[in-house]
């Protein structure tokens, strides 16, 4: 994890190299990263997902799932996602994923974000674990991207 956020990077690449890692990583199907930017937490990175039309891109604090794990610091866990919900999708054919994972990372501003997984399995500890100890590099390395582009 800490090789693919190595070097100076914008948040956009930076966001996608962590959200594909920990999807490889976890074996998680789908996942996407948002990252707080004005007063809004914006999609910025995406693994194996699909836009679907009429959803947003961006949340405020408290508003979805995505937001409220932001606002109250925690993750949420959603076990048997309904079939409508979303999709893992190739080319072969398409499945709900089982579970849904919506972790925040240091959400303060700037540098704060939420990181979204949903896999065919049930997290394990270990891997919960693994996620914290990797959301803790991941905030420091949006908080660097971020103040670089201020120019801080």
């Amino acid at each position: 994890m800490n090789e693919r956020m190595r070097g100076e990077q914008d948040v956009r690449r930076l966001a996608s190299n962590v959200i594909q890692q920990l999807c490889e990583y976890l074996k998680a199907q789908v996942g996407v990263l948002y990252v707080m930017e004005e007063q809004a937490l914006k999609l910025v990175g995406t693994f194996a997902y699909t836009r679907r039309k009429n959803f947003s891109n961006q949340f405020r604090m408290g508003e979805s799932l995505v937001g409220q794990a932001a606002l109250e610091k925690k993750p949420f866990v959603i076990a048997r996602v309904p079939e409508d919900y979303i999709a893992v999708a190739s080319g072969l054919g398409e499945t709900p994923p089982r579970n849904l994972l919506v972790m925040p990372f240091c959400v303060r501003r700037p540098g704060g974000g939420v990181v979204e997984l949903g896999t065919l399995f049930e997290f394990t500890p270990a891997q919960m674990e693994f996620l914290n100890k990797a959301l803790e590099s991941v905030a420091v390395a949006f908080t660097t991207a971020q103040a670089r582009v201020r120019g801080e």
